[in-house]
């Protein structure tokens, strides 16, 4: 069991794992730890900023269910970091845009 997996049971809620289990009869009680999802968010959020968070998301695939639920939610904090980083340049394009645009340009620069 490496490092993050020993965290993740730290986490552990083992009626939540009971219960939720049943809700996924396919699959085996064994890959599931046991995590409530707000736990895990929050989790996910500290471990987004470190360096292991990265290694984590090259490594696949995942023993747990609460691991591939760890991954996406990464995903979406990583996208969501890109995306707003995004739109910060674009608008501090578009000042500089405006800034720099002759009065009688109509026109946008590319």
């Amino acid at each position: 069991m490496d490092e993050l997996q020993q965290e993740l049971f730290k986490l552990q809620d083992l009626k939540y794992r009971d219960f939720h289990s049943k809700l996924m009869p396919g699959i085996d009680k064994e890959t599931i730890i046991g995590i409530r999802t707000p736990v895990l968010r929050k989790f996910a959020k500290e471990f987004a900023k470190t360096e292991a968070a990265e290694a984590f998301l090259q490594e696949l695939p995942h023993t747990y269910y609460e691991e591939n639920n760890l991954f996406i939610m990464l995903l979406r904090i990583f996208f969501h970091l890109c995306t707003k980083v995004g739109n910060e340049a674009s608008s501090f394009n578009d000042t500089l845009e405006q800034k720099h645009r002759h009065p009688s340009c109509t026109s946008r620069i590319p």
